[in-house]
């Protein structure tokens, strides 16, 4: 779990996916940009790090094992209804478009993405400090 740890100066992003090559390589530019970032490989360790303190941003893997991204949204909602919340999905943004309505997510993140979309994205909700 130490590898999980923030280690940015800016705003706290958690970054829950499963596929550990794409967490480690998300994890890497979200440094990069300035921000602290924090990774989850699946829920239960997410949503520790959920109870263990705040962050201003989530970015979550929609098709988990163990638990849908709706469901878990849900529960980081319950604990912490002002984390912003941006779904990464190989799914077209159609098919889940009902459920986003529903749950309160502020933007999707459709994979594959690019390092330039993932900096775009988080750049609408959070500042990085210089």
């Amino acid at each position: 779990m130490a590898n999980n740890q923030a280690k940015g100066k800016g705003e706290r992003l958690l970054i829950i996916e499963e596929d550990g090559a794409l967490r480690k390589v998300m994890r890497y530019m979200a440094l990069k940009m300035g921000y602290q970032a924090e990774v989850a490989c699946n829920v239960d360790e997410a949503l520790s790090l959920f109870l263990d303190g705040s962050f201003n941003l989530a970015v979550v893997d929609f098709d988990m094992a163990g638990m849908n991204g709706s469901d878990f949204l849900k529960q980081i909602k319950s604990v912490s209804s002002n984390t912003l919340i941006c779904l990464t999905t190989a799914w077209c943004e159609e098919d889940i478009s009902s459920e986003m309505d529903q749950l309160y997510v502020d933007d999707v993140l459709l994979k594959p993405f690019t390092f330039n979309e993932l900096r775009e994205m988080v750049g609408k909700f959070l500042k990085p400090k210089p």
